[in-house]
């Protein structure tokens, strides 16, 4: 199969759990060092639980997808990464996670002093990150006159 990682977690237990293409596989006995989010990869799973019980899916083995790779030529490994542009993905917790340190920084700056501030900064810092750059309706007409 191929997928692309879109979240690394730890279970409970401490395991790490990978989230490739919308479904959860946990890591078990296959090495995982260098997988991470926006790694695109090829990979076999296996099925395991307790009868009666929903499955989970275990990874047995991994390899970063190259561009311009088919399927099955050549081997890459976790030591040995190949150079790819990846795709990265940003969750609501990265964004969360940065508007709490720009809003912590502005607090421990003194800039923030009432909780109406602190709003203020929250909506302010939410709102640019997450905004996406609108798109005019229409073109610009050009009606110049091109001189000669």
């Amino acid at each position: 199969m191929q997928g692309l990682v879109q979240a690394v977690e730890f279970t409970k237990k401490g395991a790490k759990k990978f989230q490739i293409s919308g479904s959860w596989y946990y890591a078990g006995r296959c090495k995982v060092d260098g997988l991470e989010v926006g790694s695109e990869i090829e990979f076999s799973f296996n099925e395991f639980g307790e009868e009666g019980r929903p499955k989970l899916k275990g990874l047995e083995w991994w390899k970063f997808i190259t561009r311009g790779q088919s399927q099955g030529q050549g081997t890459q490994t976790a030591a040995n990464p190949p150079r790819v542009a990846q795709v990265v993905t940003i969750t609501e917790v990265d964004v969360l996670r940065s508007v709490s340190n720009i809003v912590g920084n502005a607090c421990a700056a003194g800039t923030v002093k009432s909780p109406e501030e602190l709003e203020k900064w929250f909506v302010a810092a939410w709102a640019g990150l997450t905004r996406k750059p609108q798109e005019p309706d229409e073109e610009p007409e050009f009606d110049d006159k091109i001189p000669f």
